[in-house]
C-alpha cells in the first residue's frame, strides 16, 4: 500500500504531486504519520467507572468481543496494512477471551499499545507475563486523578518483572481536557469549546473498531462508516480516504457539536 492510498493532504495531488512514494521502500517510513492506526475495543466491561469514560464503562456491562469477530480482525488488520493498535476496553482481561484475542490480534501490527488501569495485578497476574510473549506491543498504565491508582505500583513491578516496555500516563489534569462524549459528556472545557480531537494531524489516521467489528471515525465511539466484514480482502483504504475527505471537509467547531451531530443524525 502507498501513503497516497490514504493520504488525506490535499497538496499531495494538487499542488502537483506524481502520489509516487511507496511505504516499503520509503527511508523515513518510521517517522511517517500517514499509517492507518486503529484502536481496538475488546470489551465494555471494567473493573472501574471513572467519571471520564468516554466508552461509559461499568463492573455491570457484559458487552465482549468473541474469538470470531477477533479472528475477522486480524484478517482486516492484515488485509489493510494496519501498521500499529491500541488494544483496550473497558479493561482487557475482564474479557473471558483476553489471551486468545490478544493473541490473534498482536501478530498482525507492527505495534501493539495495551491500555490498562493495573487492576490485573490482583485479578489477573498472568497478563503480565502473557503479555510478554509479544515483543512488538508493550503496556500503557493509566495513572491519574479520575483512576482509583489502588495497583498501579503492583502492575508497574510485575510489568518490570516481565521486561515489558511501558509508559504510565501519569496525569495531572483538570475536566478540561476531557473529550465530552460517553460519561465525561456534561463535563465541559477545551474540546467542549474550542476544538476537536481528530483536528490533531496524530489522529487523523486513526479509527475505532468495536466489539462487534462496526468502525468509526471517532476514536471514542462517534461515526460508523464501515464494517470489517466488508474488507477481508483489503480495500478499506479506499473508504477511509473517501470518509475522511469529506469528514475534514466540514466545519466542526467542536467535540460537543459533532457528538450532538451523530446522537441526532
Amino acid at each position: 500500500m502507498k501513503a497516497c492510498d490514504i493520504c488525506l493532504e490535499k497538496e499531495c495531488k494538487a499542488k502537483g504531486g506524481v502520489g509516487s512514494c511507496n511505504c516499503k521502500t520509503c527511508k523515513v517510513y518510521d517517522q511517517c504519520n500517514k499509517k492507518l492506526r486503529a484502536t481496538i475495543r475488546i470489551t465494555l466491561k471494567c473493573t472501574q467507572s471513572c467519571k471520564h469514560c468516554c466508552y461509559s464503562c461499568s463492573p455491570t456491562k457484559d458487552t465482549h468481543m468473541s474469538i470470531e469477530t477477533a479472528t475477522k480482525v486480524a484478517e482486516f488488520l492484515k488485509a489493510n496494512e494496519v501498521f500499529s493498535v491500541n488494544l483496550m476496553g473497558g479493561e482487557i482481561f475482564c474479557n473471558p477471551n483476553w489471551r486468545e484475542i490478544l493473541d490473534v490480534i498482536i501478530p498482525t501490527v507492527t505495534y501493539a499499545r495495551i491500555v490498562t488501569n493495573g487492576d490485573w495485578a490482583v485479578d489477573e497476574r498472568e497478563f503480565a507475563s502473557h503479555i510478554a510473549k509479544h515483543t512488538n506491543a508493550y503496556i500503557s498504565i493509566s495513572k491519574d486523578q479520575w483512576h482509583t491508582n489502588e495497583n498501579i505500583k503492583e502492575a508497574e513491578k510485575l510489568v518490570v518483572e516481565n521486561n515489558i516496555p511501558t509508559k504510565t500516563s501519569d496525569l495531572n489534569e483538570s475536566d478540561f481536557s476531557l473529550v465530552p462524549v460517553g460519561r465525561a459528556e456534561y463535563s465541559g472545557g477545551l474540546y467542549s469549546m474550542f476544538g476537536t480531537y481528530c483536528s490533531n494531524p496524530e489522529h487523523h489516521y486513526s479509527f475505532l473498531i468495536d466489539e462487534e467489528g462496526k468502525i468509526y471515525k471517532c476514536g471514542f465511539g462517534m461515526w460508523d462508516y464501515a464494517d470489517i466484514n466488508d474488507y477481508q480482502n483489503g480495500g478499506f483504504g479506499k473508504r477511509f480516504k473517501e470518509f475522511n475527505r469529506v469528514f475534514y471537509d466540514t466545519f466542526i467547531p467542536n467535540c460537543s457539536r459533532c457528538s450532538m451531530s451523530y446522537r441526532f443524525s
